[in-house]
């Protein structure tokens, strides 16, 4: 029985959402309204996760045309050391970690894309969030990841632990944002299957079948 989702009831549009991301922790930084394209994700900050690949892809996509914000929602114990390497690489006026968020998954709207860097998963909420929400979405070959997502068909994969790789999707999305709004299409209606009233309806069902794990 695979995981689900409840239904998430977003903050607002596209612009009503980043305006809530301003006044959470991006309205003290410089002018980003030149910056269009938002890159974001939603993780806690462990290794597993790969926000480092992240933040080194997003200095690999600096070094061409692109013009884009990176987002991080999330807590945990190497934020700090995640916020001194993006220091170090002197992304602070692009790469932004905001912390943890209470109810994040309802402020997706804000992000052009969604990327998940995990080098280790199972079935992400997150991504299932995304998903539902219609966001495009870039992500790893890990754990279940590949069971949802088929890339270029409705997600675009990457091999994990690989900021270059990351870095092309990235920039793909960026100059193809048809083709990746088509995958989100697709992505959103590949998350339906995964609600959490679908999950209850079939646990309820398998208890109610005892003979048949006989």
């Amino acid at each position: 029985i695979p995981i689900g989702i409840a239904s998430i009831k977003p903050l607002g549009d596209r612009a009503a959402c980043r305006q809530l991301l301003y006044d959470i922790g991006l309205n003290n930084e410089r002018d980003l309204n030149n910056h269009n394209f938002w890159i974001g994700t939603v993780a806690n900050c462990y290794r597993t996760k790969g926000l480092d690949t992240l933040i080194a892809g997003a200095e690999i996509a600096g070094k061409t045309a692109l013009d884009a914000t990176f987002i991080i929602i999330g807590g945990g114990p190497e934020f700090n050391l995640l916020r001194h390497e993006i220091i170090k690489r002197g992304l602070s006026s692009r790469v932004f970690m905001l912390g943890f968020i209470n109810n994040a998954a309802s402020l997706l709207p804000a992000f052009d894309l969604f990327v998940l860097p995990s080098r280790k998963e199972g079935l992400p909420y997150t991504l299932l969030e995304a998903m539902s929400q219609g966001v495009p979405l870039v992500a790893t070959s890990v754990g279940a990841i590949t069971d949802v997502i088929t890339n270029t068909k409705n997600g675009l994969i990457v091999p994990p632990d690989d900021p270059s790789a990351l870095s092309q999707a990235i920039m793909y999305a960026v100059g193809h944002q048809n083709d990746i709004q088509l995958m989100a299409v697709a992505a959103k209606k590949t998350a339906s299957a995964f609600s959490l009233s679908a999950m209850i309806k079939k646990t309820m069902m398998a208890y109610r079948k005892p003979a048949e794990w006989s």
